[in-house]
């Protein structure tokens, strides 16, 4: 498996904005305390250029642009396929402080992918690029802080501030799991209006059957009410218009 097909198969890695109906901010009560990141910025998708237009980006000093490369050599896209030679591109380009290539190379760890599988190894380069902003590896840092994986005690409330500045990003499964954390009250107070507020955030942007289903259930046992914009399948008999 290439490197950024394992990436896309284990993390919601694209940064998307809400859609113009869904809350600017979440509800206050629903912070972590800590500050609110800045609105996200668009990201550039790189996998669209072509080898040409990506080798003058490298060229001219673009570290993303080399991680794509690396990524490209990993999946055998418009290059022979060479996980030793994504690797060698990866660290070097990730020796720079590039986010992007420290994400990949953690998810290289995470499965084994060119390298020893490793999960110490996986949240030392993920730690890297989170500390960075990069959203996907904010989230896989989490979900590995809440499992305890990597030689780490399992902690629900360290993994909540990573989820919560990953989701502000935009990311979909760090939405649905700061919501499942507000629903569960997992290492944060329980608060069901936060949750639904992820749930519909995640929801408003695309289908996610998991915060359908947990915003589904807290509608149906009456936590939370029903409100325009809402899956109209999630309407409850008293809300229906005669």
């Amino acid at each position: 498996m290439s490197l950024r097909l394992l990436a896309c198969c284990i993390v919601a890695a694209t940064l998307t904005s809400c859609t113009a109906g869904s809350p600017d901010r979440p509800p206050e009560s629903a912070s972590t305390g800590q500050p609110a990141p800045s609105s996200p910025q668009a990201i550039e998708d790189l996998t669209q250029l072509t080898m040409a237009e990506l080798e003058q980006r490298i060229a001219a000093g673009d570290t993303k642009a080399k991680a794509e490369l690396g990524a490209r050599y990993g999946r055998g896209e418009g290059v022979e396929q060479d996980l030793d030679k994504a690797i060698e591109i990866l660290r070097e380009t990730a020796a720079t402080g590039e986010p992007e290539a420290e994400f990949f190379l953690g998810t290289a760890y995470y499965s084994g992918l060119g390298v020893p599988h490793s999960e110490a190894e996986a949240v030392m380069w993920f730690e890297k690029a989170a500390a960075k902003g990069h959203a996907a590896a904010q989230y896989w840092l989490a979900v590995l802080i809440k499992e305890g994986r990597g030689g780490i005690s399992p902690s629900w409330s360290a993994a909540v501030p990573l989820l919560w500045e990953s989701a502000m990003q935009g990311h979909g499964d760090a939405e649905f799991l700061l919501g499942y954390a507000y629903q569960t009250g997992a290492g944060v107070e329980k608060n069901v209006e936060a949750a639904a507020y992820w749930y519909r955030r995640n929801l408003s942007k695309a289908y996610n059957n998991r915060s359908h289903f947990n915003l589904a259930l807290m509608i149906n046992q009456g936590e939370v009410e029903w409100r325009p914009g809402d899956p109209e399948g999630l309407k409850p008999p008293s809300a229906v218009e005669h």
